[in-house]
């Protein structure tokens, strides 16, 4: 039987999900029964926190800290003006070729946008073709999915195109058969018909 001689401790740390990389088999873990010299309950240099005892001794422990946050921030206004004079430098020192590259681009795919605008409009007006659905109703970026969204709106357009129904179209007013008073007062005074 060979003897395990180790120079590591016995007490061996919980795994806690500390990443493998890190090294920790020469660290020495205490417990609380034992001591590491003064001070070793965790209290740090011995000394006790007491809380601030009024609203100034807390307002004076923000201040510091709100001073000390603004310290570390100092040079923040000076970083962004640099930053600023460094994106105008950059974009000054392209070149003319660079420049007209950029340009190229843009308008390529301002270009493409309106093809495939006039792709979707042409797909659509061909779609719609002898029906009562507008072209500009159908929304869609494929021939298919233009083709789906017709197909949805034609039974709605069909059934809204009938038109009203007017009760007794075809009925005939009931007057009576001779000239009534106003008929004849109104013929006079306009000059119609005697």
């Amino acid at each position: 039987m060979t003897s395990n001689t180790s120079t590591f401790p016995r007490y061996q740390a919980p795994n806690i999900g500390v990443p493998k990389h890190l090294n920790l088999r020469g660290l020495r873990f205490m417990t609380a029964g034992e001591g590491g010299g003064e001070g070793g309950s965790g209290e740090g240099d011995g000394a006790k926190y007491t809380p601030p005892a009024t609203q100034a001794d807390l307002d004076k422990i923000i201040g510091a800290r709100v001073e000390r946050t603004k310290a570390q921030y100092a040079d923040y206004d000076d970083l962004k003006t640099k930053a600023t004079e460094f994106d105008k430098l950059t974009e000054a020192s392209k070149t003319e070729a660079q420049k007209q590259a950029d340009a190229l681009a843009a308008a390529q795919k301002e270009l493409d946008g309106y093809k495939t605008r006039e792709q979707s409009a042409t797909w659509a007006s061909e779609i719609v073709k002898d029906s009562a659905v507008p072209a500009s109703a159908l929304r869609g970026s494929t021939r298919e999915e233009l083709q789906a969204h017709f197909e949805e709106l034609k039974p709605l357009v069909t059934k809204a195109h009938r038109g009203p129904v007017i009760p007794r179209q075809g009925d005939t007013p009931s007057t009576p058969a001779g000239d009534d008073e106003a008929r004849v007062a109104a013929r006079r005074l306009f000059g119609t018909g005697d």
